[in-house]
């Protein structure tokens, strides 16, 4: 019935993890299915109607319930409210709490050594310019981690 509704349009690729994934959801569903049929199979008419009828009167009720709390709720203590989110960036750890193994300490000195080198010629000047006007704040994070290295 739901098929002339929903029909796959032509055109639209698909990766074949998502294939996978969506064959495996499938396959569930229908096992579930299958399994609740095979549960309700042996309910008369009137049983399953009455446990329809309860079905739908529980989530009524628990929807009602959710609804009326939102509704009326007024004054909500601040132990009771979700924590704000801070916009501002973290604070780097302190010295003392900074470790750095040994090879990363000889990346960072790679990284500044191929930077270097990339300033030495006009055009690696200005992917350098363009580069660290895309990625604001690199350029202090790595004279803070050459501080750390020292």
């Amino acid at each position: 019935m739901w098929t002339k509704y929903f029909k796959k349009r032509p055109g639209r690729l698909q990766s074949s993890l998502t294939a996978k994934l969506l064959h495996g959801i499938e396959f569930v569903q229908q096992r579930w299915a299958d399994y609740m049929n095979t549960k309700t199979a042996r309910l008369s008419v009137r049983q399953r109607k009455m446990y329809f009828l309860s079905f739908c009167l529980l989530f009524a009720f628990a929807n009602g319930c959710v609804m009326y709390q939102a509704l009326t709720r007024r004054d909500v203590p601040a132990s009771q409210q979700w924590p704000v989110v801070s916009k501002h960036a973290p604070a780097m750890p302190k010295e003392s709490e900074a470790v750095l193994t040994e090879g990363e300490k000889n990346a960072l000195r790679s990284l500044r050594r191929r930077l270097d080198s990339l300033s030495a010629t006009p055009e690696g000047k200005a992917q350098l310019e363009s580069f660290l006007n895309t990625h604001q704040g690199f350029a202090d994070s790595l004279l803070k981690a050459e501080e750390l290295i020292k």
